[in-house]
């Protein structure tokens, strides 16, 4: 675990390095670092060991290319652009690490751009620590959606930059190549056209945003197993293995620092709306319909997938948020408590079961 955060305090330097030098090569480095971390895993993360074993099953013929998998072709098939990345790259390269190297380099180029695009310079070490300290853990397990996630991300900024609805459902199919969860996250694509108004509509976008929240707790609260459920119906591949979680779920309610978790962002964001431009708004939009997702269908199950395609979208939506705060104080209260709730529940997250790998992290060279 020492040289995880080890590693990722280097990221963190190296992106405050790129403000203080007004570079951008540094935080290209400081996301190489993060990609070294990711990719050249020895194995660690959850889904790893699958990976490796379905990217050998590609190179053998055990496995093939499917557009839209059924239940029972989950295993022996894959995603189209999924399989020609690992055969075709590893017909060069036989080494799963070489593809891992590739997918998830080309989402930190996404996120990359995100940053650049809208956090503030001074604050981007603050993006690279929120990065490291929570969804890096997905991201390192889950590649193929992880890739996907990309490919939405840049659906998202190519309409912000070209405003052209075309080319980025371009981005979206291309994104369904790799996983199709995408798919269902098209019906979150509208949001970009959500325009911020003048006035008092934005107070109209608030109070619409507090109500869903609060509707959207108090159903996932009191029907969270049957909607984990019939979740894993929309997604057949995953249900057998979220089945596992079902017996847990049942047992669970949602606590008050569960609620906390989700609604402490959501209420910055909304306060940070009237006051953001173009760009700005729609993350901050992102993120706040992230949350509502997060607290409708719970921490588990496929659907809350789709939440994971509005949350990455908080990287850049904190860093807003904090630049919008002028009152210094309560900037600092904002960044600090950012942090800190990352990190607990990064420390939380290590001490289950499924993460616990994690705490004897090492790469395949040291």
């Amino acid at each position: 675990m020492l040289l995880f955060l080890t590693l990722g305090l280097l990221a963190v330097c190296l992106a405050h390095l790129s403000f203080l030098r007004k570079n951008d090569i540094y935080l290209y480095c400081s996301f190489f670092v993060i990609l070294i971390v990711m990719a050249f895993q020895d194995a660690i993360s959850t889904d790893f060991p699958q990976y490796i074993d379905e990217f050998e099953a590609m190179l053998d013929g055990r496995m093939h290319a499917s557009l839209f998998r059924s239940r029972a072709e989950r295993l022996d098939s894959t995603e189209a652009g999924w399989f020609l990345l690992n055969y075709g790259l590893g017909s060069l390269i036989p080494s799963f690490h070489a593809v891992a190297f590739v997918a998830l380099g080309f989402y930190c180029l996404t996120l990359i751009k995100l940053i650049r695009m809208v956090v503030p310079d001074t604050y981007r070490w603050l993006a690279v620590a929120y990065f490291y300290l929570g969804p890096i853990l997905f991201n390192m397990s889950g590649i193929r959606q992880t890739v996907a996630i990309g490919f939405f991300i840049m659906a998202v900024c190519c309409f912000m930059e070209t405003d052209s609805f075309w080319r980025a459902l371009v981005w979206i199919l291309l994104g369904a190549l790799f996983h199709n969860s995408i798919l269902f996250a098209i019906v979150l694509f509208p949001l970009v056209f959500l325009k911020k108004g003048e006035g008092k509509s934005i107070y109209v976008y608030e109070g619409v945003f507090a109500l869903l929240f609060i509707v959207a707790s108090f159903i996932g609260a009191k029907y969270q197993a049957a909607l984990f459920e019939l979740s894993n119906t929309f997604f057949a591949e995953n249900a057998d293995s979220y089945a596992n979680y079902l017996n847990e779920v049942k047992d669970m309610s949602y606590s008050l620092k569960s609620l906390i978790r989700l609604a402490f962002p959501l209420g910055f964001a909304m306060l940070a709306l009237p006051v953001a431009d173009r760009k700005e708004f729609t993350f901050l939009v992102y993120l706040i319909v992230g949350q509502i997702l997060s607290a409708f269908f719970g921490f588990e199950g496929s659907l809350q997938r789709m939440s994971l395609y509005c949350t990455v979208f908080a990287i850049p939506s904190f860093m807003i948020i904090a630049n919008h705060i002028k009152v210094n104080w309560l900037r600092y209260t904002f960044c600090a408590g950012t942090i800190f709730l990352n990190a607990y529940l990064f420390w939380v997250m290590l001490k289950d079961v499924q993460y616990s790998s994690y705490l004897d992290y090492h790469t395949i060279f040291f």
